[in-house]
């Protein structure tokens, strides 16, 4: 017995990545325990084991990061507020938000609040429900009392600390009507796959939760996840944070106010009907021309079937570069509707087709949509090909510093990161493409990064 079974032990129970000083942190802890109650290694891993006297739930307490503020990623709740209550309230009698990961209560709150401020006459329709690992953080969090520390940012309420908090000296307590809309639980994500829920929840936040896990961990949370959001549910992870994998059926929207993801519900019919007649190279027809912004617009709007019918009676017709813009979008709603063989072919098939710039993006492309479908291996030898070609090509330097992170070589993760951070001083945008994939925005680049190196400075300084 060693200090590493411990290390495992904590790991498997709760899917924390233990590694570096993450590790260093709990040898402090276990040492620290194991000579305040004057054991030896194998009592202490048995204590731990059967959570006697809650000695493993204090230990992982100490372990878990609870950096959170009020209305913390702004985006999150302007995109409630703008786009995803009303949506919900038109569709649904009751609304159920979950947040996974709470921390002291300050994110399901501010949830609260915003649907207080401006839906007062529909929150009885709510159901809020919070949940932490951490049985102090549940415990401060229906406390519901907080330091300056609390607030650091702007907010869509205006003076919301005097409306919501009762100030006593340097303290604030929020008042008890916003407590009770807010329901609180210990719980453990490893437990899951256990709930015999599906089809229950409208929103799952889980923000800043995948990126301390180990990847076998957050893919079994994602697949439950999946599970438990309704066929249109919506779910919110942190801006350094990406899902990967074919099995993870979600679509990524973006609004002016930031990004979100949506279950994926089943192709219809229409589309599925004309998709292989109308593959570039293989079919369209010739009709009455239509204009690649009209395409474009309809692109913009996810109406994939009146795209696809545009490109199959344009396509023959479209000057080459339209054509070229009308592949790219083939490829896209084709990925995005669950025909990855034929994005993947048709992304293959073209890259003869474009000049010299063109192609570093294809090439990229081609890798990012095997990296999106679990390929890291193939993704990485494309992401290697296009580096070595332009070496100080953003897109293809955030994926593979995202596929090392996945392998858990953070350090060399961290370098890539940092080049990177060095380059977005000069970073240009290309229009068609960030227009494609928003996430290749300089804005939302700088987020991931920026989550990325803080993470990974408190991993490995």
């Amino acid at each position: 017995m060693n200090i590493d079974d411990i290390a495992k032990l904590v790991e498997e129970r709760t899917g924390l990545l233990i590694r570096y000083n993450f590790k260093n942190i709990l040898f402090e802890i276990i040492n620290g325990r194991i000579s305040m109650l004057g054991l030896n290694l194998d009592d202490y891993y048995e204590i731990m084991e059967q959570n006697i006297h809650d000695e493993f739930n204090n230990v992982v307490d100490q372990l878990t990061i609870k950096d959170t503020y009020f209305f913390r990623n702004i985006d999150i709740y302007e995109n409630l507020r703008i786009h995803i209550i009303p949506q919900m309230l038109n569709k649904y009698e009751k609304v159920k938000i979950w947040d996974l990961g709470c921390a002291t209560g300050e994110e399901p709150y501010s949830i609260a609040m915003l649907i207080d401020y401006f839906y007062p006459e529909f929150k009885n329709r709510f159901d809020i429900y919070a949940c932490d690992i951490s049985i102090n953080a549940i415990n401060d969090a229906k406390l519901g009392v907080y330091d300056r520390f609390s607030f650091k940012t702007e907010t869509p309420i205006t003076n919301y600390q005097s409306l919501y908090f009762f100030k006593r000296k340097n303290l604030y307590s929020i008042k008890g009507y916003i407590k009770k809309m807010v329901n609180f639980e210990q719980f453990n994500l490893m437990d899951i796959e256990k709930s015999k829920l599906t089809n229950y929840y409208n929103v799952i936040l889980c923000k800043n939760v995948f990126i301390y896990m180990k990847k076998e961990a957050s893919n079994m949370v994602l697949e439950n996840i999946n599970r438990l959001l309704k066929n249109d549910g919506i779910l919110f992870i942190g801006a350094g944070e990406a899902l990967y994998g074919e099995k993870h059926i979600f679509d990524k929207i973006y609004s002016e106010d930031g990004f979100y993801y949506v279950k994926r519900n089943k192709t219809g019919k229409d589309v599925e009907e004309i998709y292989e007649k109308i593959m570039p190279g293989k079919g369209g027809e010739r009709g009455n021309y239509i204009g690649i912004d009209d395409i474009m617009h309809n692109y913009r709007k996810k109406e994939y079937s009146t795209v696809l019918s545009m490109i199959r009676y344009s396509y023959k017709d479209a000057p080459e570069k339209e054509r070229k813009i009308m592949n790219m979008l083939f490829a896209f709603i084709m990925f995005n509707i669950g025909k990855y063989e034929y994005a993947l072919e048709t992304i293959k098939n073209n890259l003869g087709n474009y000049n010299d710039n063109e192609y570093i993006w294809i090439m990229y492309i081609y890798g990012h949509f095997n990296l999106l479908l679990g390929n890291d291996r193939k993704a990485k030898e494309i992401f290697d090909v296009v580096i070595k070609e332009r070496k100080r090509f953003v897109p293809a330097l955030l994926d593979m510093a995202n596929i090392y992170f996945d392998e858990e070589n953070y350090i060399k993760s961290k370098e890539i990161f940092l080049e990177i951070s060095d380059l977005l001083g000069d970073y240009k945008e290309n229009k068609l493409f960030t227009e494609l994939m928003p996430e290749l925005s300089l804005k939302l680049i700088s987020e991931v990064v920026k989550s990325r190196l803080f993470f990974l400075q408190k991993l490995v300084g």
